[in-house]
């Protein structure tokens, strides 16, 4: 079939020539008129559209979904009011600094009027105006301390220190969530330039500040204090390191989430004597095996019964597992949360098992629930991810040490 085509932009038609093989329409070739020496344009050839997928849907966690993805704990701290952030350095100091570096004797809070230009306090020394401390100073701003932000503070450290109220501390430390700015950041580094800018500031920035309704000028003695003070004793500490040292507390999950962070000691092993700690299980597991064979079975007689002997050796291993782990959460938990939560769930999940009068003996009680025990799933805890199936198990030997759970019933 015969045709002319519109050239573009031309407004002049030429035909097309076709062979005997049926050519498609977008690949057609236009041929020039005869008799002349115009090229025509060619034809631009489009590919077809085609919606591409992507072959595997970005996988998000179901918490996300849920919830939506977590914040840094640095954008919670920046959303915190004045108090809460003392309020978390003090934390901090307290759980990192005190408890667990053993850095200090006691941790004070003076956040609010009157605290002479002290927030948080450590006290290496037992509380007194002459003892050694470190100095937060907690500055809640939306943006890195300026060099203006900390005049007042630096001032009344200075006045504060020089009439004897406290001593000079050993660490003086700017706490902000931003950090601190370039130019203060300069200062910080530079100890000498940092007290002549404050003398420089004092008069308009610090005198009128320190003391309401009365000025502290910079004159006499004071004048000389403050030219010998050493500036190298103030600093900042990075809002990062704080995070970073805060998650070895108990509190950091209540704060920012994520999960507990306990440490975790390698499982003790049982002794070759038995413990007095650990002595009514072990007695109600004899009474078991008597149960299961005969009163000759004692503690002195379990080499003569291999089957029963290992059955006992396990079955001290699994519980001296929980021990470990029920050690190690001892002062690493935040508030609300105990050990003793998931030792009631797995009571509560075997209690009918050992109950059940259809086992044949002591031993087979044992075995029912531990067996049932160890495949129990703790539900909705924070601790569940510490428990595996040897401690499930074990904290049955836990809590027939204490006889809520009885081997051997009438």
């Amino acid at each position: 079939m015969g045709g002319k085509r519109p050239s573009l932009g031309t407004g002049r038609t030429y035909p097309i020539s076709r062979s005997s093989t049926s050519v498609p329409a977008d690949q057609e070739k236009l041929t020039p008129p005869p008799n002349t020496s115009e090229v025509p344009p060619v034809v631009p050839v489009f590919p077809p559209f085609v919606c591409v997928l992507p072959k595997v849907a970005l996988r998000r966690p179901v918490e996300h979904i849920l919830y939506g993805p977590p914040l840094a704990p640095e954008q919670h701290i920046k959303g915190y009011p004045e108090d809460e952030f003392e309020n978390f350095i003090r934390e901090w100091a307290f759980h990192h600094k005190q408890i667990r570096l053993k850095a200090y004797s006691q941790v004070g809070r003076f956040g609010g009027a009157g605290d002479m230009g002290r927030d948080v306090v450590g006290y290496i020394d037992p509380p007194s105006s002459s003892g050694k401390l470190d100095i937060f100073q907690c500055k809640r701003y939306g943006h890195g301390l300026h060099p203006g932000d900390v005049w007042i503070e630096l001032g009344k450290l200075c006045y504060y220190t020089f009439v004897g109220a406290f001593a000079v501390p050993e660490k003086y430390r700017f706490v902000c969530p931003e950090d601190v700015g370039p130019e203060l950041g300069r200062l910080l580094e530079k100890p000498d330039e940092l007290r002549q800018r404050l003398m420089d500031e004092w008069k308009k920035h610090v005198e009128g500040e320190i003391i309401k309704k009365q000025k502290i000028k910079l004159e006499g003695k004071l004048l000389n204090y403050v030219k010998a003070f050493e500036f190298n004793r103030v600093g900042y500490k990075p809002i990062h390191e704080i995070v970073q040292e805060f998650r070895s507390t108990p509190l950091y999950p209540a704060r920012f989430g994520g999960g507990l962070n306990i440490p975790r000691s390698p499982d003790k092993m049982p002794p070759a004597a038995i413990e007095p700690g650990e002595q009514r299980y072990v007695d109600q597991l004899i009474e078991a095996y008597q149960d299961h064979k005969d009163d000759t079975v004692k503690i002195d007689t379990l080499a003569t019964h291999p089957e029963l002997e290992t059955h006992f050796n396990r079955s001290r291993i699994r519980y001296f597992c929980a021990e470990t782990l029920r050690h190690d959460l001892r002062d690493n938990l935040p508030e609300g949360v105990t050990f003793d939560q998931v030792q009631d769930q797995v009571l509560d999940a075997v209690a009918d098992i050992c109950d059940d009068k259809k086992h044949d003996s002591g031993l087979g009680r044992v075995n029912a629930v531990t067996d049932h025990a160890g495949n129990y799933v703790v539900q909705d805890h924070p601790l569940k991810g510490y428990v595996n199936s040897q401690i499930l198990k074990g904290v049955c030997h836990q809590l027939a040490n204490v006889d809520k759970l009885k081997w051997v019933q009438e």
